[in-house]
């Protein structure tokens, strides 16, 4: 792992792909962010219940 995929480095991907103006742009990102939430806690609490 040398560290060059980062989390801001996917988020800067994801920034640059999204077309439209600044503000469609951040709303997209936080969609794409509340996705990733929701992904993460659903795995985690699939997790506890074993």
């Amino acid at each position: 792992f040398d560290g060059t995929i980062t989390p801001w480095k996917i988020l800067n991907d994801l920034f640059d792909g999204c077309s439209g103006t600044l503000s469609e742009k951040k709303e997209k990102l936080s969609t794409i962010a509340m996705e990733q939430v929701i992904e993460n806690l659903s795995w985690t609490s699939s997790i506890e219940l074993f």
